[in-house]
């Protein structure tokens, strides 16, 4: 919320992409590849959201809205690339340390 006007923002950040960035990376995600972009562009679209309950399809359109050379079906196979290819060992090492259990 603004609070100088009292209305919603509904933007990310430049800091808040690069910290959604720096944690996928911790997490052994590989920011080079397309799916961890998508990734980050999800955790985007979920903050600014006001729905309580999200079907990943939906999600998956939303971001091919915004990436119009990709369909629904890239994006969740180029995502599921990304967490299928991720460092594990880093994954385990940094999971409890970012989300605190």
């Amino acid at each position: 919320m603004n609070i100088y006007t009292g209305t919603i923002v509904n933007s990310i950040s430049p800091t808040q992409v690069l910290s959604i960035n720096n944690k996928l990376r911790s997490l052994g995600l590989n920011p080079t590849l397309k799916g961890t972009k998508f990734i980050n562009k999800a955790i985007q679209l979920l903050i600014i959201s006001d729905n309580e309950f999200y079907i990943l399809e939906d999600i998956y359109n939303e971001i091919a809205n915004s990436y119009p050379s990709f369909n629904s079906a890239q994006i969740r196979n180029a995502i599921k690339y990304s967490l299928d290819h991720r460092n594990e060992n880093l994954s385990i090492k940094n999971f409890e340390r970012i989300f605190r259990f």
